[in-house]
């Protein structure tokens, strides 16, 4: 199945991707069977209840819904694309990020936008304020945790990241209205949102 990301499979891309892609996939599972006992991942789905089996399934699906959902609010004003396309692009650049290090798999998702005609500044202004909005919400649930489990830090911590982040959105904001930038550059394009 191509996904729509890459040529029809009657074509002879096509044909190298999806078979890249399954090579990729059987390698991968391969080196899970290789790196963990499968008798104890058997023994531990065993163990399993199917409710809730069932129900961490459905969860995972909405939350990596509106996941996507949320990052193609922000980009759809940017840059015209259907929820269809970018939902495809999301789930790919996801299971990018499960294989490779640190954020770099999320950014894919910039790159294989523009297979859809999306500008990576469009894309890479969405992808920001995703990962900005996801920084201060771990701020905010740390924030809580230090002032449950280290009493000795109870009263300013909890004022500390909220009073951060309002300062630094203050100064980009100072920053961005006093900076010239042309209408077509993705500054441009942030500002008119």
């Amino acid at each position: 199945m191509s996904l729509g990301l890459a040529a029809p499979l009657g074509s002879g891309s096509g044909r190298w991707s999806f078979w890249g892609r399954l090579i990729v996939g059987v390698g991968l599972i391969g080196l899970l069977l290789i790196v963990v006992n499968p008798i104890d991942v058997i023994r531990i789905g065993q163990r399993i209840h199917p409710g809730w089996a069932a129900a961490a399934i459905v969860l995972s699906v909405a939350w990596l819904t509106l996941g996507a959902f949320n990052v193609w609010i922000l980009l759809r004003r940017l840059a015209p694309v259907a929820f269809r396309d970018f939902l495809r692009v999301y789930l790919v650049s996801w299971a990018a990020a499960l294989v490779i290090p640190g954020q770099l798999g999320d950014a894919t998702q910039v790159m294989l936008l523009r297979r859809y005609e999306v500008p990576m500044s469009s894309s890479g202004a969405a992808y920001l304020v995703d990962k900005f909005v996801s920084l201060t919400w771990l701020m905010a649930v740390a924030a809580v945790g230090v002032s449950l489990y280290l009493p000795r830090f109870h009263g300013w911590w909890l004022v500390a990241p909220p009073v951060l982040i309002l300062a630094a959105l203050w100064l980009a904001h100072r920053l961005f209205a006093s900076y010239q930038v042309s209408e077509s550059t993705w500054l441009g394009q942030g500002r008119r949102v």
